[in-house]
């Protein structure tokens, strides 16, 4: 994956050298040098993770403002309706960790919340048990009590055991599981559980979650052990704990899917070249970062070939353009030519490059017969078509699963580029432009005439006539569609709340590259990356619908695990607000160092 990784020492260790392995859990501290300098543990809390094994804690960065963390982010106390998210939210696998009680409290929610809530309160979009074995979901009560009772007694430790792939969560007390399922309380064997059975279904409720702490009274408190410190008990066969070592193997290396290149101009036709890059760009999006200047994309399908010339501005409604700018070689690009949007003397332009799958192949699987370069992995496809026959159509992109966001635009024509989410609002009728920044609308005859067709994993769909503003049959159009892959893509929705402490977006890796839009207002399409903004806080910012030079207005972090809010616009944040993003990886979060 290309990422920084520890190297053991080979050299001596002198006098008062040492070496911490941290291999023994009853002494961390222990020197494997040979000099014995061991470390005491004076009233410290001792964990096992180590630089290539860090095991998940609480969040600072997603917990409610009246959470106060400490011992390491282990232990955690809470004004009242307040909640804290765990750092590690899997998609998959099963997973166990333990809450031991310290100190008497009532209030505690224990359980997992949705990975994509902003929501604060004690079991906002969450499923959580109480100290009275009440299951809550989205702060109500389920009519479920068959989990333990534990009454905020101290000395009790309360176990989660939580199976991502079925959607079933279980709870036990000191050691024995319980019904989670039931009306009343039920002991079960710890075979239950492994079989998974009487577990609480989850799958109507919440999508991808994680582990959770909530409160509802002054004053809780709770400890978590994710496994960085020794376990009470043992875990239900098949279930792990949570680290990143036990985390899946991403199946996708971003690096080779998409990477940034930047460079500067220098205004002659033997310009500057971008050789960062593990791959031939297969979609090239480009845009000058000091000067006023179009957005421009070029794709394979549209321009196929070393030397494209076919180029759309992602913030006109232009007809698509044709010149020279750049040659393409298996590790970026040579520029080729003194143009204001690419290589302009003493100007600075950034890239943004994505695989595509090659030369293009006809798709027959719509109403429509479209040519399609798809990278089914990376969740990425480029398609080139033609509007059919009035009413709804249907034309293949080539990935395997549904895509979430399209970007559509006529290329002989003047139109406007139609655009497809299916992450927030109504995924039937939800539609924007990107070359504006009006907010989405819900449209019923945007995508079908009958206003409740969605893409499948084979197909999405168009009205023809209604989707560019302007109707005509026969008029080419090419299509950019997007499909979220763990560990390497995240297109998602978080709220805002107006607040330099903004909402912490969880995407499962650290990103390369975001790019957010209000769903629900006007603002723009912000565009931020890692070789632009390389150091927190990120302020560098471009916009899709915009030729305005490089911005430095809004602020975000960008983390080893998704992205973070520190302003209160309402382009990014407005309070009660909904956004919609996309996300592509630097590095999967079992790879990525803090940042």
């Amino acid at each position: 994956f290309g990422e920084w990784l520890p190297k053991k020492y080979t050299g001596t260790y002198g006098t008062n050298g040492f070496y911490l392995e941290a291999l023994d859990s009853a002494d961390l501290g222990k020197d494997t040098s040979g000099n014995g300098n061991d470390f005491t543990n004076d009233n410290a809390v001792q964990v096992t993770d180590t630089p290539t094994d860090n095991f998940a804690t609480l969040n600072p960065l997603n917990a409610s403002t009246g959470v106060t963390l400490k011992n390491g982010n282990l232990s955690v106390s809470n004004t009242a309706n307040q909640s804290s998210s765990a750092t590690i939210k899997p998609t998959s696998g099963k997973w166990y960790w333990e809450l031991p009680i310290t100190v008497s409290s009532t209030g505690n929610y224990l359980g997992i919340k949705d990975a994509d809530s902003t929501a604060t309160t004690y079991a906002g979009d969450a499923v959580g048990c109480n100290r009275t074995g009440d299951i809550y979901f989205n702060n109500a009560n389920t009519g479920k009590n068959g989990a333990p009772t534990w009454s905020g007694g101290v000395g009790d430790i309360i176990a989660i055991a939580w199976d991502a792939d079925d959607k079933k969560i279980w709870w036990s007390k000191n050691g024995q599981w319980y019904t989670a399922n039931a009306a009343s309380a039920v002991a079960i064997d710890i075979s239950e559980v492994v079989a998974g059975n009487s577990g609480y279904d989850y799958s109507s409720q919440l999508g991808n979650s994680g582990p959770y702490v909530g409160c509802s009274d002054a004053g809780t408190n709770i400890d978590i052990n994710f496994g960085q410190k020794p376990l009470a008990y043992a875990p239900p066969t098949g279930f792990k704990a949570l680290s990143t070592q036990n985390l899946p193997d991403a199946t996708v290396v971003p690096s080779e899917n998409f990477d940034v290149g930047l460079w500067t101009g220098n205004g002659s036709a033997s310009g500057p070249s971008v050789t960062n890059l593990n791959f031939k760009p297969e979609l090239l999006w480009s845009k000058s970062r000091s000067t006023v200047a179009n957005n421009y994309l070029y794709d394979i399908v549209r321009s196929p070939g070393d030397s494209p010339n076919k180029f759309l501005g992602s913030n006109t409604t232009d007809v698509e353009q044709t010149f020279n700018a750049f040659t393409l070689t298996d590790t970026g690009f040579n520029l080729a030519t003194d143009n204001i949007y690419f290589n302009q003397a003493d100007q600075s332009y950034v890239a943004w490059n994505w695989k595509a799958g090659g030369t293009a192949v006809t798709n027959n699987e719509g109403t429509i017969e479209s040519q399609v370069s798809a990278n089914p992995d990376a969740g990425f496809s480029v398609v080139k078509t033609q509007t059919g026959s009035a009413g709804t159509q249907t034309i293949g992109h080539g990935l395997d699963t549904p895509p979430q966001l399209i970007f559509m635009k006529p290329l002989e024509q003047a139109g406007l580029w139609a655009t497809y989410e299916g992450v927030a609002g109504n995924p039937a009728q939800a539609y924007a432009y990107l070359n504006l920044n009006d907010p989405f609308n819900n449209d019923p005859l945007q995508w079908s005439e009958t206003g409740d067709v969605v893409p499948t994993s084979s197909v999405f769909n168009i009205n023809t006539g209604y989707t560019f503003g302007a109707s005509g049959v026969g008029i080419p159009i090419v299509a950019y569609c997007f499909a979220s892959k763990e560990g390497y893509s995240k297109i998602g929705t978080y709220e805002g709340n107006s607040n330099a402490d903004g909402p912490f977006i969880y995407t499962g890796f650290r990103p390369a590259f975001i790019m957010t839009k209000c769903a629900t207002s006007a603002g723009e399409w912000e565009m931020y990356d890692t070789s632009r903004g390389q150091f927190n806080a990120v302020t560098e910012t471009l916009a899709a619908e915009s030729s305005a030079s490089e911005l430095n207005t809004y602020t975000i972090d960008i983390l080893s695990n998704g992205f973070k809010q520190r302003q209160f616009y309402d382009t990014q944040n407005g309070n009660g607000k909904t956004y919609i993003y996309i996300a592509f990886a630097e590095q999967p979060f079992k790879n990525a160092n803090a940042r």
